[in-house]
């Protein structure tokens, strides 16, 4: 039995090495308020095991095949990635590192406190060839200040060679600096079953403008003279 855990450096495991900067600044990793999407499934499904987001802590039933979960956060930002081995017990369980949808593309939508100027963007997934369980085609990111108005689509495909290494890791997508509060990723799987247990930000929060800092200054001041 395996005992170890796998966990995510501090510097994220998306494309730290790539130093990327956004305007200036050195990327850190980013941590949104929340996440939605369609909870994985499991045993009602044909899986070995439930794939669930069993952490999740937002509304929605964690304990539901594709129930909608929204308003919170769960194993997907826990900071701890499964192995190669889909099926291992790392401590808490056979397979609890991963939240796996059979024969479904998930949408998942991410929620930030204030807009970030994203850098790099990664989505940790198992790639074992196994039970059916293979790395997904692609995903695509795409970015939004209103959380309804998507735009900037950047798609992230898997290549042959990629998808020919079995382990289990993070694909990363160099997003540029776009600014926006609101991440959406739209996969396409290649197989029956995708898995995926962590997705990483990099970037920076904008100081504010010159206009913005006057504009408080003169708010301040209002309110002192009052």
């Amino acid at each position: 039995m395996i005992t170890s855990r796998l966990v995510v450096a501090s510097c994220g495991f998306a494309l730290c090495a790539t130093g990327f900067a956004v305007a200036g600044n050195p990327p850190s990793l980013l941590t949104p308020t929340s996440y939605a999407m369609a909870n994985g499934d499991g045993q009602a499904a044909g899986g070995t095991f439930n794939y669930w987001d069993d952490t999740y802590n937002g509304a929605g039933n964690r304990n539901a095949d594709r129930s909608p979960l929204s308003g919170g956060l769960g194993q997907l930002t826990d900071g701890v990635v499964g192995g190669n081995a889909w099926n291992a017990n790392l401590g808490n369980g056979p397979a609890q590192e991963w939240v796996g949808w059979v024969n479904f593309n998930p949408t998942i939508t991410f929620t930030f406190a204030q807009p970030a100027q994203f850098s790099v963007v990664g989505v940790f997934a198992n790639n074992s060839r196994f039970g059916g369980v293979s790395v997904f085609e692609s995903y695509t990111a795409s970015f939004s200040n209103d959380g309804v108005n998507f735009s900037n689509p950047l798609t992230r495909t898997v290549s042959a060679l990629e998808s020919a290494d079995t382990t289990a890791r993070s694909f990363g997508l160099v997003t540029g600096g776009i600014t926006a509060q609101y991440v959406r990723f739209e996969f396409v799987r290649a197989d029956a079953w995708t898995f995926i247990s962590e997705m990483t930000f990099e970037g920076v929060i904008p100081a504010p403008s010159s206009a913005a800092l006057l504009a408080l200054a003169g708010v301040v001041c209002g309110r002192r003279r009052r």
